[in-house]
């Protein structure tokens, strides 16, 4: 195992720290989601919280696994669910007049992926977000799959296009350095 770096212990204890509210919002959420029915109006908000608050509680688990340079899990999932989530997250986050997102996926078959999702997820969220930042009002943001070997090994590309002015060439350097914005 590589050296503890200077931050890790802060970054372990913050994610400590943030996992014990996590759980209770989560104990909270799926306890009145136990008590409610399918129809209730309250359902879709709290299935949302849900989701959000499971996506936070992975993004923790991936800041601890950063500072602890441990492999990450990885899982079977459709790339057509995961980018699904992705796009709702965008629509529900985007607040000046929004774009559309068109979505183009091959049938889920092909596009059965074994990934960290919620890497993944977070790194489209982000592309789909910037995209969107970056349209012009009523543009599309494209999200497109197709299926890709690479180096004889099946996979899926994804790529998120907008038609905004792009970035300059010192942000693009950059854009990969973990925790740059």
């Amino acid at each position: 195992m590589p050296p503890a770096l200077p931050g890790d212990g802060l970054l372990a204890g913050l994610s400590h720290e943030i996992k014990s509210p996590l759980a209770v919002i989560l104990t909270y959420v799926q306890s009145h989601l136990g008590q409610i029915g399918a129809d209730h109006r309250m359902r879709p908000a709290l299935v949302a919280i849900e989701r959000q608050a499971r996506r936070c509680a992975g993004l923790v688990s991936t800041l601890l696994d950063f500072s602890r340079k441990r492999p990450r899990d990885r899982e079977e999932v459709t790339l057509d669910a995961l980018v699904d989530r992705v796009v709702t997250l965008a629509s529900l986050k985007t607040r000046r007049p929004p774009v559309r997102f068109e979505v183009r996926m091959p049938p889920p078959e092909e596009c059965r992926v074994c990934v960290a999702p919620t890497l993944i997820e977070s790194a489209l969220l982000n592309l789909v977000e910037n995209a969107a930042d970056a349209s012009p009002q009523g543009a599309e943001v494209w999200i497109e799959a197709v299926p890709l070997e690479r180096a004889s090994r099946q996979g899926v590309e994804v790529c998120v296009r907008d038609r905004g002015a792009g970035m300059a060439p010192a942000l693009l350097a950059r854009i990969f350095d973990p925790f740059f914005t």
